[in-house]
């Protein structure tokens, strides 16, 4: 997954988001919510509203010095479960990819720090 953009409500950013070895997918979303350092999410809505995905991360503190970071997507419309249908093999594999890579990013900035 790449983003780029100014992250600020209501407003929007180009994401790319690529399954490993497959044709990247570009989606222009719309920004619905930033809590700073705790969740971040973006929505999609497509064919006059009847597609309508909603992409959230958010990070869940725990014990001290722990997290835990949670990803999840919400399709709505008439075409939202046909939708999920086609895509959510491919997706599913890219969103564990890219967690698997922030997971080692983050454990490796914590380290850096001490």
């Amino acid at each position: 997954m790449k983003a780029s953009g100014r992250l600020a409500s209501a407003g929007q950013i180009d994401v790319t988001i690529a399954a490993p070895g497959k044709q990247g997918m570009s989606l222009r979303p719309e920004i619905v919510m930033i809590e700073d350092g705790r969740e971040f999410r973006w929505r999609v809505q497509k064919f006059l509203g009847m597609f309508d995905a909603e992409h959230g991360f958010r990070v869940v503190p725990e014990d001290t010095g722990r997290c835990r970071f949670e990803q999840f997507e919400v399709f709505r419309g008439i075409l939202g479960g046909a939708m999920y249908t086609r895509q959510s093999k491919a997706l599913n594999t890219g969103f564990q990819a890219m967690n698997r890579m922030l997971k080692r990013e983050s454990e490796k900035r914590a380290r850096d720090r001490v």
